[in-house]
């Protein structure tokens, strides 16, 4: 009932921001640079499947052979990652705060800014 709430209050253009905006959010969790040295963190302490590839603080290469955790697998897969970041984005959303056009804008905007970039190579 929340995602036919969304759709009929807000409209098509609410909806697809909404997923735009989770996109990115999960992108950042799992993939940008910018959250590089909070992901490494995260899997010293929950790593992911297999051999993970780091580096220590003096910048060596650092092969940590651990056993997986679940919360280092959601972190490294996309698609449970977004899972998750999308109930978050449509609970926020149902809420209907304030602010709530503006950040979906925000993060729905950067999404299309960083796909236009990486269709055209950078």
């Amino acid at each position: 009932r929340l995602c036919c709430k969304l759709t009929r209050k807000n409209g098509a253009m609410h909806f697809l921001l909404l997923g735009l905006a989770a996109y990115r959010v999960t992108r950042m969790i799992t993939t940008d640079s910018i959250l590089d040295r909070p992901r490494s963190l995260w899997f010293r302490r929950f790593p992911p499947p297999g051999d993970w590839q780091t580096v220590d603080r003096e910048g060596n290469p650092l092969t940590i052979p651990r056993r997986a955790h679940p919360l280092g697998k959601l972190v490294e897969c996309p698609w449970c990652t977004g899972f998750w970041v999308a109930g978050l984005a449509t609970a926020v959303a149902g809420r209907g705060s304030g602010i709530e056009g503006f950040v979906l804008g925000w993060l729905g905007t950067a999404t299309i800014v960083g796909l236009c970039a990486a269709m055209a190579g950078d």
